[in-house]
């Protein structure tokens, strides 16, 4: 099994986590740093990270 699949699941499951965690916050919390949900941004940057390294693990074989 590849490192790549691993770290892209985890990654993927860890952003995943966050955007589930900054849909269900109060709104308070959510626009508390310049009004941005930092929970939702790093969640989907995170998604994005780990669909990318299960692609190229996928690629390789």
């Amino acid at each position: 099994m590849d490192l790549r699949l691993i770290i892209g699941r985890l990654l993927l499951a860890i952003g995943l986590l966050l955007i589930v965690a900054a849909k269900l916050a109060p709104a308070t919390i959510r626009t508390t740093l310049y009004g941005t949900n930092l929970n939702l941004a790093w969640g989907i940057v995170l998604v994005a990270c780990g669909a990318l390294f299960m692609t190229t693990a996928r690629k390789a074989k």
